[in-house]
């Protein structure tokens, strides 16, 4: 199987075969490959060949994201989102003060990167991204803290991996919904969305994540 992305191209299969296969694209194009990967797609890969897992982690670009926006040093947080927060446009920037403050926030340069670590790694903050990425037309400071608040949450958990695979294979599915309340601007409803969960889990004992998905539906 081989999984090309821009410069980067990984090749699985069995030794013999991947061997002659990096033989002929050596003779062809004039590229070599290291026997086994550690990086791909700027992720560490490590592999538990007794487990028989792989595991993937993103802590070297999220201290890239923290060193970029000064919160290195930041206080840390333990969950991504406030209990109860919700963040909504009657918070978009109002004031002519916040306006110009917040033309030089790099709010949409945060959002951009917490976006990439939801769809690859750090799967449990992805509803928590979500929220602030719909505000990149007119963001305000409770959305910028928002993001920041999700920043700091990942500053104590960059450790976290991303874990594949396992000696026998077991499936599990989890999914919920909620109704979300009408929230009213100026006397106008300003939405009435449901918000859905989907979790699909396989491997040994179960906890590898092969799909899932959040969303916010439009219900009538």
């Amino acid at each position: 199987m081989l999984s090309p992305q821009v410069d980067d191209c990984v090749a699985i299969g069995y030794g013999k075969e991947l061997a002659n296969f990096s033989k002929s694209v050596d003779a062809k194009y004039g590229i070599t490959a290291p026997a086994e990967v550690k990086w791909v797609l700027g992720m560490p890969l490590e592999r538990g060949r007794s487990a028989r897992t792989i595991a993937i982690s993103q802590e070297v670009f999220t201290d890239s994201i923290l060193t970029r926006f000064n919160l290195i040093d930041a206080t840390t947080v333990t969950t991504p989102l406030l209990l109860g927060s919700h963040l909504s446009v009657a918070d978009c920037t109002t004031s002519q003060d916040e306006i110009e403050e917040m033309a030089t926030r790099p709010y949409r340069e945060l959002v951009g990167p917490l976006a990439r670590l939801a769809l690859g790694t750090r799967l449990g903050i992805t509803f928590a991204t979500s929220s602030p990425t719909r505000f990149g037309h007119d963001p305000s400071r409770v959305h910028w803290e928002a993001a920041k608040r999700v920043l700091r949450y990942l500053k104590g958990t960059k450790k976290r991996r991303l874990d594949l695979g396992g000696k026998s294979l077991g499936i599990a599915a989890f999914t919920d919904a909620d109704w979300e309340a009408t929230a009213m601007i100026d006397a106008q409803p300003e939405h009435i969305l449901s918000r859905s969960a989907m979790e699909l889990l396989a491997g040994n004992p179960r906890s590898s994540p092969v799909s899932h998905s959040r969303r916010r539906k439009r219900c009538t």
